[in-house]
């Protein structure tokens, strides 16, 4: 079994992920908490496309900021990436709310 950290496996992921499994993609882009491990990854495989689908996921899920910090950090290392949405194909992307925990 091959376990990844979010930051890697939001990186290996087919895009496919993303509308087979929505809620699950969303579980691991909210727990990332800072774009730079993610943004790490990208540069050094030269990942321009999966960088645009991340973006894309990030902006679709209300974090903007992480999206844009990884476009802008994309494009200044001299890399063409074009944002997109991989959840595009859902009508509906189902909304998980942050810090919810039922108490007994």
């Amino acid at each position: 079994m091959r376990v990844y950290t979010p930051d890697a496996a939001l990186v290996k992921v087919p895009g496919a992920f993303f509308r087979r499994s929505p809620v699950e993609a969303q579980v691991v882009l909210r727990s990332v908490r800072d774009a730079s491990g993610i943004q790490g990854r990208l540069l050094d495989g030269g990942h321009s496309v999966v960088a645009g689908r991340i973006a894309g996921a990030f902006h679709r899920i209300g974090r903007g900021a992480f999206a844009d910090e990884i476009m802008r950090t994309m494009k200044s290392a001299g890399y063409n990436v074009r944002e997109y949405d991989p959840f595009a194909e859902q009508q509906h992307v189902p909304a998980i709310a942050a810090n919810t925990a039922t108490q007994r």
